[in-house]
């Protein structure tokens, strides 16, 4: 009865208390390809870095375009004088107003520039070319994080695939050492036979080891991608890539390429991060022309009405309409006209030069991601080949080696490469993908 009892507490006791995951109670989250996109163009902080940038840049266009309209001002004050109030011109010591007197004045006013050297055109023209580059900025950081994000998702299938063969072969060689203990006891085989399959299978768990610590660092670099805690208890689904690459994948994708020129015109015409230098040259010349502007007279229309009395009656009496045209010429500014010129000129000059940067680098990036991904279609053919004859090589060293025909060395040789082979085809297969994404990448055609 009391063992009936303990049974189902235990029982209950596990229904309350369920098993822990791997780390703590935190259950393992399973993100796709999408679901990894999705949150890093949330939660990237490069991405929202740059989206910061836009609300001031959208503010200044707002501020710009203020300068086209009038600006209206409404002053008034009051004053209080005790002893009356004396004429400072006359001699006489009496004051003009004897006892306490009170003073109010009340100007609502309105001023439009009608003129200022061009210098509000460009000065809005350079704000909207300003914010225009920054949301073209913005749009090439999310591709950039997009394509990072997803050659580190591509690294975690690879090094998961690259795990998975290595305990396959882990476990063949478990069985390979209880059957060379099983024929050690039989008397069949030498000592030898044994220390040499341990060994081998030490090898093995090594590789195990090595293969586990790549694929927790492939864990924490695509996390930090997402602007997630890299210690998450995350794992990702191989589902959301193919595990293989046909020849027609490849022709479909180089004919869709074209010539490396070809290339070239569509990278500098579809990268956003081209069209914002292109912007923001744009966004200095004005900058300059806005400098320039200062030479030039200001020519301003005022206009308002004015109060002016000892009591707050008679604004018809008191108060006064006025307008007024002014005229504003510079004869000399202590030179910072020259000043904000000349550096203006410089940001031009840098603009330009930042531009020439980034055409030569986009070439650059062209010609490396075009070289990779000739590589990486060589390392498909080869890997191809190479595991068909290290299958069969393989097959025929463990038949020859079961019936006793060849050594201990030579089907650890065969094991070997095919080991060797088929992590080399896995890296073929997912570098393939890296590199077909990185040409997109570079022509500024990302999925």
């Amino acid at each position: 009865m009391k063992l009936k009892i303990l049974i189902i507490f235990f029982i209950f006791s596990l229904g309350l208390f369920p098993q822990q995951t791997e780390k703590g109670d935190t259950p393992v989250k399973i993100y796709t390809l999408d679901e990894c996109l999705k949150i890093a163009a949330n939660k990237n902080t490069d991405i929202e870095l740059s989206m910061a940038k836009l609300n001031p840049a959208s503010a200044d266009i707002t501020s710009a375009f203020g300068e086209f309209l009038p600006s209206l001002s409404i002053n008034s004050s009051y004053t209080h004088n005790w002893g009356g109030i004396y004429d400072m011109y006359s001699k006489s010591p009496d004051p003009l107003v004897q006892g306490l007197v009170s003073n109010y004045n009340i100007n609502a006013g309105a001023n439009y520039t009608l003129f200022n050297g061009f210098y509000r055109e460009n000065n809005y023209q350079r704000a909207k070319d300003n914010f225009n580059s920054l949301y073209q900025n913005t749009l090439f950081t999310k591709e950039r994080i997009k394509y990072d994000l997803y050659r580190n998702y591509v690294n975690v299938v690879m090094n998961k695939q690259i795990l998975k063969t290595r305990k396959e072969n882990y476990d063949l060689g478990q069985k390979d050492l209880e059957r060379v203990k099983a024929r050690y006891d039989a008397g069949v085989t030498s000592v030898n036979f044994v220390y040499s399959q341990e060994a081998d299978l030490g090898q093995r768990e090594l590789d195990i080891v090595k293969a586990q610590n790549d694929l927790k660092t492939s864990y924490t670099a695509i996390l930090t991608v997402m602007g997630l805690n890299p210690d998450a208890n995350a794992d990702f689904s191989e589902e959301s890539l193919p595990t293989n690459v046909s020849k027609t994948d490849i022709s479909d994708f180089r004919n869709k390429i074209g010539s490396f020129e070809q290339a070239l015109v569509l990278s500098f015409k579809n990268r956003q991060d081209f069209v914002s230098a292109d912007l923001a040259i744009k966004s200095s010349e004005k900058s300059l022309e806005a400098a320039s502007s200062t030479y030039y007279p200001t020519v301003s229309l005022q206009g308002g009405w004015q109060f002016r009395n000892s009591s707050l009656t008679d604004f018809g009496g008191q108060g006064s309409t006025f307008i007024s045209l002014g005229l504003s010429i510079p004869v000399f500014e202590n030179f910072k006209t020259n000043a904000n010129i000349e550096t203006a000129k410089l940001q031009v000059k840098t603009n330009q030069l930042l531009k020439f940067q980034l055409e030569q680098n986009i070439r650059a990036s062209l010609r490396t991601s075009l070289l990779n991904l000739e590589a990486a279609e060589k390392q498909l053919e080869i890997t191809d080949r190479s595991l068909v004859s290290a299958q069969k090589n393989f097959d025929y060293a463990n038949e020859r080696y079961r019936e006793g025909a060849t050594s201990i060395s030579d089907y650890f040789l065969a094991n070997n490469l095919l080991i060797t082979t088929q992590i080399n085809r896995i890296t073929a297969v997912y570098n393939y993908f890296i590199a077909k994404k990185q040409v997109q990448f570079t022509l500024g055609q990302m999925d």
